[in-house]
C-alpha cells in the first residue's frame, strides 16, 4: 500500500503535495497543517501507527521532515526495522537508507534543524 504524507503551513503548498502524490496513486493520506514536523497529537503519528510491513510511505518534498532531525533519524530506523520503506519524489530518493544518508552524512541533518528551510 502506498501511503502519502503531507505537511506545510501553507494550505497552497498542501494542495499541490496532494496532488503531487494523488498522481502516484497514494492509496492513503496523512496531512499536518504545522511548520515543523511533531509526534504529538499530529497526523504524522497517525500515520505511523497506521503502517504496515510491506507498505510505502511516500512524501513530496524533503521539506516535510523539517523539525528533529534525531528523531526523524530514530522514525527512519523503525521504518526500516519493520520493511516499511520511504520514498521522497523532490530529491529522487527511492529508499530509507538513501534518507538516512543523505541525513547522516549530507546536508540533511541542517536541513531537517533549520528553522529556515
Amino acid at each position: 500500500m502506498k501511503v502519502g504524507y503531507v505537511r506545510s503551513n501553507s494550505i497552497g503548498e498542501i494542495e499541490i503535495q496532494v496532488k503531487s502524490l494523488a498522481k502516484l496513486g497514494v492509496d492513503k493520506m496523512f496531512i499536518d497543517r504545522t511548520d515543523k514536523l511533531y509526534l504529538e497529537n499530529s497526523q504524522f503519528l497517525k500515520m505511523l501507527e497506521f503502517l504496515k510491513p510491506g507498505y510505502v510511505v511516500i512524501i513530496d518534498e524533503f521539506e516535510c521532515l523539517r523539525g528533529n532531525s534525531d528523531m526523524v533519524l530514530e522514525v527512519l530506523k523503525e521504518l526500516k526495522s519493520k520493511n516499511i520503506n520511504m520514498k521522497v519524489i523532490g530529491e529522487e530518493f527511492n529508499d530509507i537508507s538513501e534518507i538516512q544518508d543523505y541525513i547522516e552524512n549530507g546536508i540533511g541533518r541542517y536541513l531537517i534543524d533549520s528553522d529556515s528551510y
